[in-house]
């Protein structure tokens, strides 16, 4: 089976998702930004992201994020 990486876009008014986008990123690399869960080594679960976590990944891959008005989250996917 393949998984990916994906971050999901949610509206702050309605929490519909907007979009999303696939990550081309390593899961070490993601590991330096999300701090697993203890019962999550290779970063399954969904994770919040935050303003700061969104300007580092910005360095690995080009995304757009506007936390005025969406919130982000990064998930696993089949």
């Amino acid at each position: 089976m393949a998984y990916s990486k994906i971050i999901s876009e949610f509206d702050k008014h309605t929490e519909e998702l907007h979009r999303e986008w696939e990550v081309m990123m390593d899961v070490a690399v993601l590991k330096q930004i999300f701090k697993p869960y203890p019962d999550d080594p290779d970063l399954i679960m969904v994770y919040s992201i935050d303003k700061a976590q969104a300007d580092y990944l910005l360095k690995y891959q080009n995304f757009e994020f506007d936390f005025d008005c969406y919130t982000y989250e990064i998930g696993t996917f089949q």
